[in-house]
């Protein structure tokens, strides 16, 4: 099996990243998600007043937090949304340590995961003549998680 920067070492494993993330994107529902955080107001923090500021000119609606001097929340737009969990698809792949084959984050209500698929899984999924190259080894997932709950271990 390989490790990631193995499948991504070739220009072929490049494009299909790429080919990857912008599949996840455009069959991700942003409209539900931007529908449902706008039902139970939930925002995101942005850390200083000038920049606060900024985005309240910029059309955000920005309110202080009231939990420390230069914390202020806003509500993201749709833009925000796909530009957020792009750059998490991204920044998954991209801080996978070599030694793992799952490996996630989750900010903002995102969760990503990316899985590296054993040689059987590959060809159980794929079928005996897979190649073993990114689309057909690395799982990756794109979800936004409203709650969540668990034991002191993950």
């Amino acid at each position: 099996m390989k490790t990631i920067k193995e499948y991504l070492s070739t220009p072929e494993g490049v494009e299909q990243k790429w080919n990857v993330i912008n599949e996840i994107l455009e069959g991700f529902n942003f409209d539900e998600v931007f529908t449902a955080m706008e039902a139970v107001d939930w925002r995101w923090v942005v850390i200083g007043e000038d920049k606060a500021d900024e985005m309240e000119e910029d059309g955000y609606d920005v309110r202080w937090t009231g939990i420390r001097d230069d914390w202020y929340e806003y509500r993201p737009k749709i833009q925000d949304l796909r530009k957020w969990a792009r750059e998490m698809l991204i920044d998954t792949i991209a801080k996978c340590p070599d030694e793992e084959t799952e490996w996630g984050r989750s900010s903002g209500g995102f969760e990503t995961k990316m899985c590296i698929l054993t040689d059987e899984e590959r060809k159980e999924v794929f079928g005996d003549d897979a190649p073993d190259d990114f689309e057909h080894s690395v799982d990756l997932r794109l979800k936004f998680v409203f709650g969540d709950s668990g034991s002191r271990f993950w």
